[in-house]
């Protein structure tokens, strides 16, 4: 089984040593206290953990934009500012001359054509 060593070096920051059994990590100890002289210091055992991964989803509500008034749209004028008035555009239209009625034709069907106009008759 691994095992690491967690010690802190004499400038403060966080030092890991890992090995491979725990005589290993006995002996890193051992060379850390009488070389370094270091105190401050522990040895874990390391061991797989099982672990699984699953989706996960996550709904978030989107706030809807707020609908916007035709009054929303121009500021109101201030009280006492002025404000333009335009006036309605009238253009002269010409008269038109009105269509004749559609008139009947005074001719009248030739007699070969009792059968209708698409038959072979």
């Amino acid at each position: 089984m691994r095992h690491m060593v967690v010690y802190r070096a004499s400038d403060g920051r966080q030092c890991y040593h890992e090995t491979e059994d725990l005589d290993g990590a006995v002996r890193a100890v051992e060379e850390l206290r009488n070389t370094q002289n270091v105190s401050d210091l522990g040895i874990f055992s390391l061991q797989s953990v099982p672990i699984e991964f699953r989706p996960y989803y996550r709904v978030e509500v989107v706030p809807e934009p707020a609908p916007v008034s035709p009054f929303d749209a121009a500021p109101w004028p201030e009280v006492g500012q002025t404000t333009q008035v335009l006036e309605p555009v009238v253009e002269a239209v010409e008269p038109v001359e009105p269509v004749p009625p559609y008139e009947q034709p005074d001719q009248q069907p030739a007699a070969s054509t009792r059968f209708g106009l698409f038959s072979r008759g």
